[in-house]
């Protein structure tokens, strides 16, 4: 999966010029070199009905490994190894369990 950012640069002649960064680039780049923020260059994934509902009694923390893991190639990053990350980006630096 690439990335791409949310301020696509759009020349004079209304041509895209989309600068594609796989996630490890993406996550060491931090921001797009334009401000923008890195997405899915082609579309966020789909979830089944069944996907969704399971979402609904998660934590943020199983939900944003739901997620993530259909975003990030397991080349790149390992489940267990997101886990790790989202644990340690998520689980106990908020005072409040809403986090979001």
């Amino acid at each position: 999966e690439t990335f791409v950012s949310t301020r696509h640069i759009w020349p004079k002649d209304n041509e895209r010029k989309v600068s594609t960064k796989f996630f490890s680039e993406a996550v060491i780049e931090g921001l797009a070199s334009d401000g923008g923020l890195f997405v899915p260059e082609k579309e966020f994934p789909k979830l089944s009905c069944g996907e969704w509902k399971s979402l609904v009694g998660a934590t943020y923390i199983e939900r944003a490994q739901i997620l993530l893991e259909k975003c990030i190639h397991p080349a790149d990053v390992p489940a267990a190894r997101l886990g790790e990350m989202i644990e340690a980006a998520y689980g106990e630096n908020f005072a409040c369990s809403k986090i979001a």
